[in-house]
């Protein structure tokens, strides 16, 4: 490096240095006029100390630096000896004298001329330990809400303790950059061996080939199970349309799919990166994103094999207490509903023929689903079969289960989807007949009710259907109430076990694992504070401090689940649908993946 270098001024040092400088003196008490010398790497103005050695002189010191890089002569890898130990500094003085350039000691003429220069300011950080890193802006994560990223933050101890301005973003992105590129020059050189070059090159060929060969067929499986879950059928649509089994089939197939993919993006981010910004925080992003889906992915189907165990040890039981259950909570309460609402519910007098009309179809419905599908398929319930799908997860499991709820349920489907058409058609009429009874007609073509002149008998049998109908949809209103609360109910359990799907699809298991463990591997900001005098430092600095991500940020995914299904205007939408006569389908409630 060249001596026409800046003068730094932001002096980035580790914590510990003052006892790494104590260490290092006693280490090479034996040796003559040892000196301690701070090396580390500088970017414009910005000098980072990543580490502490002794030598006699400075130059003696550089070179040894050089041995240390192995003649690499990349810019990001080349180290400097950036600060000599002065024994001898004043109270309230920084205990380091900075040099100029490697190599080189400020002379007597060189010293008085930089006396006017104030010195450097002192920012203390803690040095990253494995796999940890720092980022100015919070880490960006799939599972994590996108937030604005993360100002930074000054504090003091003392009013009036550091005068001078902290760091900008720029100067601070530099040190950070730095920071985290120190480990490269933390690793030892690389050495040769006596292990055949060749011999290693051949098995590193032979596994490589036989991975790619392996990830390429799986990933053709994989592939073609896709395209057979989304192939639409003839007036059926796709498997996952209508199945909340084929959605999460496709959604575990998607997401082995991309675990490949996913791990070439991570070796290409560790290799391909230059800059240490680049390598250490972008790299860290994809390595969290594969991890966490391996972990979901594994603990999906050791939780699956689990209950798949369980159900197949308890499948006569559980066979029993199914069919149990739905004679119970489905046909008897099918009539229990119809026979109560054909005898004046809650005091409320329906017109008599309508109810018995609406009851009798419906329980002949009731009776041909009793009789053609739901005793066959009771007494010959696979209920084994249907537990082995806890192997592919027990989000697998938890989709077949709502599917065949909603199966067990069609008759209650059936007679809501009838009271819906009914109650909606009776109110498109009333509002049409209401509109004839007001001499007014709706106009499709410019969407408004506008003047109309109607025949007397136009206007007489309007007006007879109109209080007709009126009478007559109290009767129709309160069967499609009926059913609409029954519909109600059971969406709920399918839901809740649609939300459990969704949170094993979305848990952000790995990443909370590493924010209890080890907090530096999830950075999500980094804060200034302002120190007077501290034991790691005897004069005024900064104190740089990593703050990880919080416990919110990470499980957003989860909070959006539950957001989306209880926030104000998906229950307003839901009232509108209540009043208007909708159809109301199963949510959809699915977790962004990968």
């Amino acid at each position: 490096m060249s001596s026409t270098a800046p003068s730094p001024t932001h002096l980035f040092l580790p914590d510990n240095i003052l006892e790494r400088v104590q260490h290092e003196l006693a280490r090479s008490s034996g040796a003559s006029e040892q000196q301690a010398f701070g090396w580390g790497r500088r970017r414009g103005t910005v000098a980072v100390v990543m580490g502490v050695s002794t030598a006699p002189s400075a130059r003696e010191a550089g070179a040894e630096l050089e041995t240390r890089l192995g003649g690499s002569s990349e810019q990001d890898q080349r180290l400097e000896v950036l600060l000599r130990w002065r024994s001898a500094a004043e109270p309230g003085q920084s205990p380091f004298l900075p040099l100029n350039s490697l190599g080189s000691t400020p002379s007597s003429s060189t010293a008085r001329r930089s006396s006017a220069v104030p010195d450097p300011a002192v920012v203390l950080y803690r040095p990253l330990r494995h796999l940890e890193v720092l980022s100015i802006k919070p880490l960006r994560l799939d599972f994590s809400a996108h937030g604005q990223p993360a100002s930074l933050t000054v504090v003091s101890d003392r009013r009036g303790a550091i005068r001078s301005p902290p760091c900008g973003e720029a100067t601070l992105a530099d040190a950070v950059a730095l920071i985290n590129g120190s480990r490269l020059a933390l690793q030892p050189p690389r050495r040769d061996t006596f292990v055949n070059k060749r011999a290693v090159s051949a098995v590193v060929f032979v596994v490589r080939s036989s991975a790619l060969a392996f990830s390429t067929v799986l990933h053709g499986v994989l592939s073609l199970l896709l395209a057979v879950l989304s192939f639409r059928l003839p007036l059926l649509g796709a498997i996952t349309d209508w199945s909340c089994f084929g959605r999460q089939l496709h959604t575990r197939f998607l997401q082995a799919a991309s675990l490949v993919p996913t791990f070439s993006t991570l070796r290409h981010d560790l290799r391909q990166a230059r800059s240490a910004e680049a390598q250490y925080v972008t790299a860290h992003a994809t390595y969290i994103r594969f991890f966490n889906l391996l972990w979901l992915l594994a603990n999906d189907l050791i939780i699956g094999v689990a209950l798949a165990t369980f159900v197949r040890d308890n499948a006569a039981a559980i066979k029993q207490s199914l069919a149990q259950l739905v004679k119970v909570y489905v046909l008897t309460y099918l009539r229990d509903l119809l026979d109560w609402l054909n005898s004046w519910p809650m005091g409320v007098k329906l017109n008599d023929e309508v109810a018995t009309l609406i009851c009798r179809a419906f329980l002949f419905i009731s009776r041909i689903w009793e009789d053609v599908v739901l005793e066959p398929v009771l007494r010959y319930l696979p209920v084994a079969l249907i537990g082995c799908a806890g192997m592919l997860g027990a989000s697998s499991l938890l989709a077949l289960a709502a599917d065949l709820v909603a199966l067990l349920t069609l008759p209650f489907f059936a007679c809501y989807v009838v009271a819906t058409l009914v109650y909606r058609w009776s109110l498109t009429t009333l509002g049409a007949l209401f509109n004839v009874f007001r001499g007014r007609k709706y106009n499709p073509l410019r969407s408004r009710v506008e003047p109309a002149t109607y025949d007397v008998d136009a206007l007489l049998l309007g007006t007879i259907l109109f209080v007709t109908l009126s009478f007559v949809f109290p009767t129709l209103a309160a069967f499609y109430l009926a059913f609409a609360s029954s519909r109600l109910l059971i969406l709920a359990v399918e839901t809740a076990l649609l939300i459990g799907v969704a949170a094993l699809n979305a848990f952000p298991l790995f990443a909370l694992l590493l924010r209890l463990k080890s907090p530096g591997r999830l950075p999500g900001g980094v804060v200034l504070k302002a120190v007077d005098k501290s034991q790691e430092w005897p004069a005024p600095h900064l104190v740089l401090t990593n703050q990880p991500l919080s416990f919110g940020t990470l499980l957003s995914s989860l909070a959006r689940i539950f957001g989306d299904l209880f926030s104000p205007p998906a229950v307003l939408s839901l009232v509108g649908k209540l009043c208007t006569g909708a159809l109301i389908t199963p949510k959809n409630v699915r977790s962004e993946q990968r």
